[in-house]
């Protein structure tokens, strides 16, 4: 090495120095115990992380999704076969085979089952408007629309998978297009009318997901229940909803 070219190495060497000692402080610090389980350099470390809490996100989103799913199943199935006990401001507690029978014993509305008015539905049904936000977040994007094809691309595959199944949960309580009558609004209908509480009408007729309609004489022409179709109509009823639950319950499991 010639005279000359000494000091422009030695130069040459004190910026790279400088450089390393920039991006050293430049870097964020990282958990000691996480550098010594993930000896790697600073890149590589922080991209193995950057995976972790990606996958982390996406549980916790699908995990959201299930807990409201089942919430859903425990807010508005037992209606239909879960025993009921009515307090009544006067008199002892009363037992009932289900809200249903409680409520048709007594000659009250049925709460039927229009799922798609019920504020855990909209829960179910808008989750992606309302709970992907963090996942945009840890991307550094607007939570928009227009930002989606932006996303990790597991983040995108999750959204989408949470996505088909909440479908599959429409699908399930309400299929309009099956050849079948696996429709739980249609099937349950026949409650929601003011025959049930006013009694003007002897039979109602339920179907099931697997189009077997059945009519039942629940009252009798002066009014009274008819005990025997009654209560063969609320086996009936409680068997059909009970089905349903293990479908939309399977759903869930799969998330």
């Amino acid at each position: 090495m010639s005279v000359y070219e000494l000091p422009v190495n030695n130069f040459n060497n004190d910026i790279q120095e400088q450089i390393k000692l920039l991006q050293e402080q430049i870097k964020p610090n990282i958990n000691p115990i996480i550098e010594k389980i993930l000896p790697f350099p600073y890149d590589v470390n922080k991209n193995i992380l950057d995976k972790l809490h990606i996958q982390k996100l996406i549980h916790i989103y699908k995990t959201n999704l299930k807990i409201f799913m089942n919430k859903f199943i425990e807010n508005r199935l037992p209606y239909f076969y879960e025993e009921y006990i009515h307090m009544p401001s006067y008199g002892g507690p009363k037992k009932y085979d289900s809200e249903l029978d409680y409520e048709i014993r007594n000659k009250k509305p049925v709460n039927i089952f229009y799922y798609v008015r019920f504020n855990d539905w909209r829960e179910i049904d808008f989750y992606e408007c309302k709970y992907s936000q963090p996942l945009y977040e840890f991307c550094n994007l607007e939570f928009h629309p227009n930002n989606k094809h932006k996303l990790d691309y597991d983040m995108k595959q999750a959204i989408k998978y949470c996505k088909k199944k909440i479908m599959e949960f429409d699908i399930c309580m309400c299929n309009l297009n099956s050849d079948t009558d696996n429709d739980m609004i249609m099937n349950l209908s026949s409650l929601d009318k003011q025959e049930i509480h006013r009694r003007t009408n002897e039979n109602i007729t339920i179907g099931n997901e697997i189009g077997d309609k059945k009519t039942f004489k629940i009252f009798k022409s002066n009014g009274a229940i008819n005990p025997k179709p009654y209560y063969q109509m609320k086996e009936y009823i409680k068997e059909y909803v009970l089905r349903k639950k293990t479908e939309l319950e399977n759903i869930i499991e799969q998330l």
